[in-house]
């Protein structure tokens, strides 16, 4: 791999990795929708 490539290939792993995390923070958010939804129809 040349430098250029180098680079590419690090921009990309990059990207995937915040991608990674912003899909496990929005399955984290709605696990807890859904958890606290069910309190409240326990509530009710």
């Amino acid at each position: 791999m040349n430098d250029e490539q180098k680079k590419a290939f690090l921009e990309n792993t990059a990207r995937n990795m915040k991608g990674v995390e912003e899909f496990i923070k929005i399955r984290h958010i709605g696990k807890l929708l859904q958890s606290r939804s069910r309190l409240w129809q326990g509530c009710g």
